[in-house]
Parts: structure tokens; sequence; C-alpha cells
């Protein structure tokens, strides 16, 4: 399944070449651009595509570029936003690396950096919710609804004829 493109998609891709080449500037070692789908041998339907490899203080380390606007950036506060700290996780699991440079162009003006460290803990509990989600994906077994009253009020609102146990297949619209 590959989805259409958006505009910040585009212009992400536009972009991070460059971003890759201010790394440069800035004296980074850089593998870049990887086409490299890597797998879990495990797992074969769990893979990831780093976007590179740098050298930090002598060692492999994966590489991960974003660009990103000023409203997303200041939800975050400082430092990774959490979706993509989990993303770079994925790819330590799948490389065996234990850092990450993480650069993000922010609004395609100003470029942070942060290193991001492997988290072996965050890494079983992303494996375990991946093997959760693909059972429910190849048994066609719909996961549970969240545990609180909102979830239900929200589910509730979005579909207001539903009933309990009551099975829809949807179309492609």
């Amino acid at each position: 399944y590959s989805r259409p493109a958006t505009e910040a998609m585009r212009w992400g891709n536009l972009l991070e070449p460059a971003v890759v080449e201010r790394l440069r500037d800035d004296g980074h070692e850089i593998e870049y651009p990887l086409y490299l789908t890597l797998t879990d041998p495990e797992r074969p339907w769990l893979n990831g595509h780093p976007d590179g490899f740098v050298t930090l203080d002598g060692q492999n380390a994966l590489l991960e570029v974003k660009t990103v606007g000023g409203w997303a950036h200041r939800a975050n506060g400082a430092g990774v936003p959490l979706h993509h700290v989990a993303q770079v996780q994925h790819y330590f699991h799948l490389t065996g690396t234990k850092r990450a440079l993480f650069a993000a162009l922010v609004n395609g003006q100003h470029l942070e950096t942060h290193e991001v460290a492997r988290d072996d803990r965050a890494i079983g509990l992303l494996l375990e919710a991946a093997e959760r989600f693909h059972w429910h994906v190849v048994t066609d077994t719909q996961p549970p609804i969240g545990p609180t009253d909102s979830d239900r009020e929200a589910l509730a609102l979005l579909y207001p004829d539903a009933s309990e146990a009551r099975r829809v297949r949807l179309d492609a619209e």
C-alpha cells in the first residue's frame, strides 16, 4: 500500500538532501541516501527504511532527517517528538546500532540536531505492540475499543447508527 504524497511530503523529499549537505558541511561523515529496506528476520512483515548512517565519535550510527513545521515543533516542546523516537528505536532494532543523529529542519529555516540513544526496553514494547497489531491484521480481528468513557463517547459520535456486536465491512470509499 502506498499513499499519495502530500504537499508536506513532497517538500520533505526535496529538502532532505539539503539537510544532509548542511550536516556534511558541519563535518559529519554521512552515508546517504540509503535505498535500503531492512527486514526483521523473525518477523518478515516488520521492515524499515532508515535515511542514512553517520559516524558519531568513531561509531556507526543511524541518521534520521525530518522537515517539520513550527506548530509541530512547538507542540513537542524540546527534543525529538515521541513518534520520531519510536521510529528511530524501530530502526535500532533492525540495524543493531546504538546511537542516532536526528536532524530536523524547522519551518525550512532552522536546523536542529539531537542524539538519540538505543533503549532496549522501548524496543521490546514496540515489538510487542507491533506483534499485537499484526495479529489483528492477519486474523481480521478488530482490536478492542479503548478503555475510557471518552473513547466510547467519541466512537458513538462518529458512528451513531452502530450497535454492540454488529459488524460492518466498509468499502474503499
